[in-house]
């Protein structure tokens, strides 16, 4: 069976792992930098990249929306985070992508009576975050960050 690969910004990347690593058909889950200035991003050049998570899941098992219905689940999609490091983003990998982004989160505005601000971006280029980051809730900490 085929996967492919998801990738979201929203806001701290080890509670939102977690979150996703617990849906059934993601194949696995890994914490990234995207947004950079600089080659080779660490946890340290906070000022230019955005914290991300890039899911692996089986898309003949869970769609592509679903995925995008955790996102607004784990991130409140009107919340705006001044900070680049925690910004709302999601990347797509080509036009019907993009499309289902743009239909889902404006349907989401319609029901809203604030603006939606998630970023719809294309897809770019991404930096493994280190090690240390990397299941990081099993490691030392049980809280998913969340915005509200």
């Amino acid at each position: 069976m085929k996967t492919k690969d998801a990738i979201f910004a929203l806001g701290c990347f080890w509670g939102v792992q977690k979150y996703f690593d617990q849906i059934d058909w993601v194949q696995s889950t890994e914490v990234w930098y995207t947004g950079w200035v600089v080659l080779n991003p660490t946890y340290d050049d906070l000022f230019d990249h955005s914290e991300a998570i890039k899911i692996e899941y089986y898309p003949e098992e869970v769609s592509y929306k679903e995925l995008l219905e955790g996102f607004v689940e784990k991130r409140d999609p009107t919340c705006l985070i001044q900070v680049e490091q925690y910004k709302s983003a999601i990347y797509y990998w080509d036009e019907e992508e993009k499309n289902i982004i743009e239909k889902f989160l404006n349907k989401i505005q319609k029901t809203e009576s604030r603006e939606v601000v998630v970023e719809v971006l294309p897809q770019t280029l991404f930096y493994r975050a280190e090690e240390y980051h990397q299941k990081y809730y099993e490691k030392a900490w049980d809280t998913p960050y969340s915005c509200s």
